[in-house]
C-alpha cells in the first residue's frame, strides 16, 4: 500500500499535473539587480537535503520566494546540496547554487509585486550528462589499452632477450625477466603473442577474450590443465581447504565441456597484468581459476599472492617465506612509484594560494567523518569561511595521520578531493567569501543518488517501529528495482538499520514475496512453504528466471518441484546470539537462500563477581 501510495505521489509531482506559472526569463545576476532583498545576509545551514526543502528553508529564512521550476522537480528538485553560511548574501549562495550542482540555473517572475525565483534545469542536460559519461569511459578505455599494448610489447621484446640480457631486466623489471625463465609462464606469454589475428586484434582492442573450452587452441587447452593442477595441489597443503571447494572445482575434467577460457586484466592497481583462466560452471556460481599470463611490473597481492610466489619460487627463491617477502617487497615499490607519480601532478596541478583564508592551518585531530559534508562543516566551523556545495551519500574521505596534526586549509582540500585512482573528484573554489565545491562525476553520481523522500521515509519508519519489517525490506526490494538503485546509496545509520538485506543479491526473494497475496505467506511460513503449482503465472516465471541464473543445469522437473519458504532461526556466534530470517527457495537437492534479516539479541555477559562474605 505505500509503495502504491507512493507512486501516486510522484505521479501528482510530474509535470503534467503542476500548474502552468506563466512565462519566465533566465535571471542575470551580474545586471544590478532591482531585487533589494537578495543583498542581506542569510544564517543558515542545510547539509544534505533536497533542492525542494533546502529553498523552502532558504525562502522561509530571508523571506524571498525560492522554489525549483515545477517541471524540473524529479531532476533538479531531487539534487542534495549543501549551504552553510554565516553573514554570505542570499545573492552570492543563489548564483553559487548552479556551480555547485552544474545542471541548472535562476529563472524570474517578474510580474508579481515581488520578484519570484526558480531554480530551472539547463536545456539539453540530458546529451551533456551523456557527452560526460562518454568522455570518462573513452578516456578510460584508451588509458587501459595503453599500458596494455605497452606491456605487450616490453613481454615481445623479452621473449628475444638473451640470458645476460634477462639477467639485466631484472634488475628493473624482475617478474617480466622471470617469467621468461619458467617454461610455464613463458608459455602464457607466448600464447598470447600467438593468437590468431582475429582475437588478437579483439584483445588489444578491448583487453578481454572468451573462448568455449572444446573451440579454444589446444595450446591453451593444456596450459589450463597446469594451471588447474597447480592450483589444487597448492591448496591442497591447507587443511580443508579442497573439501570446501564446489565438487565441480575438484573434479575439473569432468566439467570441460561446459567451461570457458577467459584472458583479461587482473585489476592490479600498478600496471597492466593478464590473467588466463579456466572458468567451470557450479550450483552457485562459475569459479574461475587462473594463473597471471602476463606479470605487471609490480604486483597487488591482493590479486594473486600464490600466484607471485609461484613464479619466484619456480626462477630461485629458496623456499614460500622467501618468495612471499620479494613478492611484498616488489609490490611495497609498487605503491612507492605509484606516490611518487602522484606528487608529480599534485606539483604540476594543487597550487598553493595567496589568499590568506586558504593559508590558515587546520588542526583535525582525532575527530572522524561519516560523509564528506560532515568535514565541509568542520572546516566552515573552524574557518568562518561559508560552503556551497553539491551533496552525496557517500562515506567520509579517509585522512592520513600526518593531516591531522595540522595543515594548510588549501592543501587539505585538496587531498579531501582525491581519489586514488579517478584523480581529483571534488573540485573546489574559492569564490568571494566562499568555498565552493562540485564532484566532478556529478553526472554518474546523480543516477545512482536514492531521493530524500525515500531516506525520510524508511527513517521515520525506523523511529517509529524501532526496525524494519520483511514488508518494509519487500516494498524497498520493489522500489529499487523499478528505479535502478542500489543500497549503498542509504546512508550509514539506515545501513546499520538493515537496509542492506535488500542488496541485488538478495533482492530476488524479496520480490518474490513482495507479489504474495495474505493467503500464501501463510502458507510461506508453513513447514511445507508455498508451492510452485500454488504460485500465480508471474510468480511462476520469477522462479523459472530465478532457476536460469544459476551457471549449473538443475536436474530435470527441478524447477517446477520448488517450494518457496520463509525461515527463523537463532545461532550462536562468538558468544552472540543472533535471531536470522531467510526467505528460501527450495528445489530438489539444491536450496537458495536470500538474507532478510540477522539481528542481535543477546551478547554473553561476564561473570559476575562474587559477592562479599
Amino acid at each position: 500500500m505505500r509503495f502504491l501510495l507512493l507512486v501516486m505521489a510522484l505521479a501528482l509531482a510530474s509535470p503534467v499535473a503542476a500548474q502552468d506559472l506563466g512565462a519566465r526569463e533566465q535571471w542575470q545576476p551580474q545586471i544590478a539587480d532591482i531585487d533589494a532583498r537578495l543583498a542581506q545576509s542569510a544564517e543558515i545551514e542545510i547539509i544534505g537535503r533536497a533542492a525542494v526543502p533546502a529553498l523552502e528553508i532558504l525562502s522561509e529564512a530571508t523571506g524571498v520566494s525560492l522554489s525549483v521550476a515545477p517541471e524540473d522537480l524529479g531532476t533538479v528538485g531531487e539534487r542534495k546540496l549543501t549551504v552553510i553560511s554565516k553573514g554570505l548574501s542570499l545573492k552570492a549562495i543563489m548564483v553559487q547554487l548552479p556551480e555547485a550542482l552544474q545542471e541548472c540555473h535562476w529563472d524570474i517572475e517578474p510580474g508579481a509585486e515581488e520578484p519570484v525565483y526558480f531554480l530551472h534545469r539547463n536545456a539539453g542536460v540530458d546529451n551533456t550528462v551523456e557527452w560526460l559519461s562518454e568522455q570518462f569511459h573513452d578516456r578510460w578505455k584508451k588509458e587501459k589499452q595503453a599500458l596494455l599494448l605497452e606491456r605487450l610489447e616490453q613481454a615481445e621484446a623479452a621473449l628475444k632477450m638473451t640470458p645476460e640480457q634477462l639477467a639485466e631486466l631484472d634488475k628493473s623489471d624482475p617478474l617480466l625477466a622471470r617469467s621468461m625463465q619458467d617454461p610455464h609462464s613463458r608459455d602464457l606469454v607466448e600464447i598470447l603473442l600467438s593468437l590468431p589475428p582475429a582475437q588478437a586484434r579483439q584483445f588489444r582492442e578491448t583487453g578481454g577474450l572468451e573462448f568455449e573450452y572444446t573451440r579454444a587452441p589446444e595450446r591453451m587447452q593444456q596450459a589450463t590443465h597446469r594451471i588447474m593442477e597447480w592450483y589444487l595441489e597448492a591448496f591442497a597443503r591447507f587443511p580443508g581447504a579442497l573439501d570446501e571447494m564446489p565438487a565441480e572445482v575438484r573434479n575439473w575434467r569432468e566439467h570441460l565441456t561446459r567451461s570457458k577460457i577467459t584472458i583479461g586484466d587482473c585489476h592490479t592497481g600498478h600496471g597492466f597484468g593478464v590473467w588466463l583462466s579456466l572458468v567451470i560452471p557450479t550450483e552457485e556460481h562459475a569459479y574461475p581459476v587462473h594463473d597471471i599470463a602476463l606479470h605487471p611490473r609490480h604486483p597487488s597481492l591482493d590479486e594473486g599472492q600464490l600466484r607471485f610466489t609461484r613464479l619466484l619460487r619456480a626462477t630461485g627463491a629458496p623456499d614460500e617465506d622467501a618468495a612471499f617477502e620479494m613478492a611484498k617487497d616488489l609490490d611495497i615499490h609498487g605503491f612507492r612509484v605509484a606516490d611518487a607519480k602522484r606528487e608529480e601532478r599534485h606539483k604540476r596541478q594543487w597550487i598553493e594560494p595567496t589568499d590568506p583564508a586558504l593559508l590558515q592551518t587546520i588542526v583535525i585531530g582525532d575527530r572522524h567523518f561519516s560523509e564528506f559534508a560532515e568535514v565541509q562543516a568542520f572546516i566552515a566551523e573552524e574557518t568562518g569561511i561559508p560552503v556551497i556545495s553539491d551533496y552525496f551519500t557517500l562515506p567520509g574521505p579517509y585522512i592520513p595521520d600526518e593531516l591531522r596534526e595540522g595543515v594548510p586549509l588549501w592543501r587539505l582540500l585538496y587531498v579531501l578531493g582525491e581519489d586514488d585512482f579517478l584523480g581529483d573528484v571534488y573540485l573546489w573554489e574559492k569564490v568571494g567569501d566562499c568555498l565552493v565545491f562540485h564532484r566532478v562525476d556529478w553526472y554518474s553520481r546523480v543516477q545512482a543518488e536514492v531521493p530524500e523522500s525515500i531516506i525520510a521515509d524508511y527513517r521515520g519508519r525506523v523511529e517509529a517501529q524501532g526496525e524494519l519489517t520483511i514488508d518494509d525490506l519487500a516494498e524497498l526490494a520493489m522500489l529499487l528495482d523499478a528505479r535502478d538503485l542500489h543500497v549503498s546509496g542509504f546512508p550509514c545509520d539506515l545501513q546499520r538499520a538493515g537496509i542492506h538485506a535488500a542488496s541485488p543479491y538478495n533482492r530476488w526473494g524479496l520480490l518474490l514475496y513482495a507479489s504474495l497475496s495474505p493467503e500464501q505467506q501463510e502458507k510461506l511460513r508453513g513447514p511445507g512453504g508455498l508451492s510452485f503449482d500454488e504460485m500465480t503465472i508471474a510468480q511462476q516465471r520469477q522462479v523459472l528466471d530465478r532457476a536460469a541464473e544459476r551457471p549449473a543445469q538443475l536436474p530435470g522437473g527441478a524447477t517446477y518441484r520448488a517450494t518457496f519458504h520463509l525461515v527463523e532461526s537463532v545461532e550462536e556466534r562468538h558468544g552472540r546470539t543472533f535471531a536470522k530470517t531467510e526467505l528460501q527457495l527450495r528445489f530438489p537437492e539444491v536450496t537458495d537462500s536470500a538474507m532478510v534479516t540477522f539481528k542481535l539479541l543477546a551478547a554473553k555477559e561476564e561473570a559476575a563477581p562474587a559477592a562479599a562474605p
